[in-house]
Parts: C-alpha cells; sequence; structure tokens
C-alpha cells in the first residue's frame, strides 16, 4: 500500500491531477477488499468509503442543519464514471448529478461547495483527504493479522534483479 500512497503524492507533486485522482478513486475499491472482501466491490466500496470518509463530507447548515456533501454510493459513481467513462457526470445518480473538480489556485480554496445537484471538489485537498483516510484506514488494521496477511497480497513494484 505504501508505493501507491507514494506514487500518488508524488502525482500530486507533480500536479498530474488526472492520473492522482483516478489512483485516489481506486483506493476505495483496495481498502475495501481487504476489509471485506466477501462482499461484492460496490458495498464493499461505499462501505470504506462511509466509514473513513463520511464525515469529512457531513456539515451542519444553519439554513438546512446536517447537510451531507459526498456519500460512499455518490463517491462510486464517481469513480466508474470517471475511470471507465472519463467523465464526471454520473448516469445512475444516488443525489449528485456531477462532479467539478477545481485545480489549486494559491491562497485560494474551492472544495465542498454544492450547487443543486453538482458538488465542487479541489482536486488537490480531495486526494489528500482520501490519503488521508488510507492512512488511517491502515492505523486501524495494523493489529488485524487476517487484514494485514491480504494487504501483503497487493501488487508491488521491484527492483531490477541483479541475479535470477
Amino acid at each position: 500500500m505504501n508505493q501507491i500512497i507514494k506514487s500518488i503524492e508524488l502525482t500530486l507533486k507533480n500536479r498530474n491531477w488526472v492520473v492522482a485522482l483516478i489512483g485516489c478513486l481506486t483506493l476505495p475499491d483496495i481498502c475495501g477488499k481487504i476489509d471485506e472482501p466477501q462482499n461484492p466491490s460496490t458495498l464493499r466500496y461505499v462501505n470504506w468509503f462511509n466509514k473513513y470518509l463520511q464525515d469529512d463530507y457531513t456539515s451542519v447548515l444553519p439554513e438546512i442543519g446536517k447537510h451531507i456533501f459526498l456519500t460512499g454510493d455518490d463517491c462510486y459513481a464517481l469513480r466508474c464514471s470517471y475511470i471507465h467513462e472519463g467523465t464526471t457526470i454520473i448516469e445512475h445518480p444516488k443525489v449528485l448529478e456531477d462532479f467539478k473538480f477545481i485545480l489549486p489556485k494559491n491562497g485560494s480554496l474551492f472544495h465542498r461547495n454544492q450547487k443543486n445537484k453538482t458538488l465542487y471538489l479541489q482536486i488537490d485537498i480531495f486526494c489528500k483527504e482520501m490519503l488521508n483516510a488510507v492512512n488511517n484506514w491502515l492505523e486501524d488494521i495494523k493489529m488485524d493479522s487476517v487484514k494485514q496477511k491480504r494487504l501483503v497480497k497487493l501488487f508491488n513494484l521491484y527492483d531490477f534483479p541483479t541475479t535470477f
């Protein structure tokens, strides 16, 4: 998992927003598979997102009370649309219909803003929140031997062999 995290951090540092977003949108898939391998991927993704990110996307607004900007269902729909179709428009929306990712601008913040059924997210912050959630999850599972065994089976890159 550390290689995946470091790769996403490098893409963020290099401002390679498209690849960073793809990487971040796959993280709940990976973590969910380790947590709940018996469940279908949609359920795993939604459950993991709701456990580790839902609070970040929930606010209490004076005029309407509790408001959830992004649910696990909508993030999964975004993942499917973006990774498989290259769009942020949700074909089968739960709550949201579209996402607009905002590029960072020095000293400015435009994140978790919603207009009608479109959610505006600042791409660097969204990715950092996703990475933070994964790090929290890694902390939660560090003493779980079953999940640790699953974790070590993740894809790795290896140095060029000097002997074979």
